[in-house]
């Protein structure tokens, strides 16, 4: 039996990174190869997620070996944001802004976001405008938009409007469209919710509510423990784990790992602002698959 786990890992641009782990070792060296390979520094908001049998997605546990986590291949994971940071002016990478604005992107496509149709529009214009430039009438002409498959299913009618919006947009870099991108959504409804699946049933001035299964159950209650650590708290401690034949452990021994916001803040304060070297990768460019 082979000792190596043969992982793909889907990074948000839509292309794949190829990593070999030992199956014994900590989900944390994936983790630290995929940040290498981006060359993200901010890695607290970002997480990796994947899919049990049932097709429900987990997050992957850095502190656990993947073998705990995953019975049976294949071992395919997503790059996503897993912490939200209330304002994009908290962010201090280039690159964290970035791939910020992909996940949004995402979750705009997957109407995870509200919003008026206008708003919208001058979301995904900025996103233009961070891949084409300024608008020219003889370069793109009225159907350059058509060149995007994420908006393949946008009538002709909001895609206009979007074309109005990007010629409004003129002089700013893609930098500059990620802070102007994030700035407006972040003030949307529904902007960085976790949302989770539960029944309920109400009785007299009470109200219950239960997760389908154990797993989901457990997936919610270490939500509410990584956000409540990372928002709420200026520390935490690390994070240790209880020998498996403790007589005495009783109850979840899960606890958040990563920095906290407030010591990312204080990170990024003392650092200054930086602009890590990174590939943006364009929409209408072939994705190729990397091996790391």
């Amino acid at each position: 039996m082979s000792e190596v786990l043969a992982c793909q890992v889907e990074i948000l641009d839509g292309s794949t990174v190829s990593i070999d782990v030992n199956k014994r070792a900590r989900a944390e060296y994936i983790f630290s190869e995929v940040f290498r390979h981006l060359g993200l520094e901010e890695t607290d908001y970002f997480g990796l997620q994947f899919e049990d049998h049932k097709h429900v997605n987990h997050w992957l546990d850095p502190l656990k070996p993947i073998r705990k986590q995953m019975k049976r291949g294949p071992y395919n994971f997503l790059f996503r944001v897993k912490l939200y940071p209330v304002d994009p002016a908290y962010l201090f990478d280039d690159a964290t802004k970035y791939f910020l604005s992909l996940q949004v992107k995402e979750d705009l496509l997957h109407q995870k976001l509200v919003c008026s149709e206008a708003t919208r529009a001058k979301l995904f214009s900025y996103l233009v405008q961070g891949e084409y430039g300024d608008y020219d009438a003889a370069e793109h002409g009225g159907t350059y938009l058509d060149e995007l498959s994420y908006l393949d299913e946008f009538p002709p009618e909001f895609k206009q409007k979007i074309l109005d919006q990007h010629k409004t947009n003129r002089g700013l870099l893609p930098a500059e469209c990620d802070k102007k991108f994030l700035e407006l959504a972040c003030r949307l409804e529904r902007y960085g919710m976790d949302v989770h699946r539960v029944t309920g049933a109400t009785h007299t001035e009470v109200v219950l509510f239960g997760c389908q299964t154990k797993a989901l159950c457990k997936d919610l209650w270490k939500s509410c423990v990584e956000h409540h650590s990372f928002f709420r708290s200026v520390n935490v401690a690390p994070a240790k784990r209880p020998s498996s034949n403790s007589l005495f452990r009783r109850g979840s021994t899960f606890r958040y790992s990563g920095r906290t916001q407030y010591r990312l803040l204080r990170d990024g304060t003392l650092g200054g602002k930086k602009k890590t070297k990174f590939e943006r990768i364009s929409s209408r460019t072939r994705i190729t698959r990397k091996t790391i």
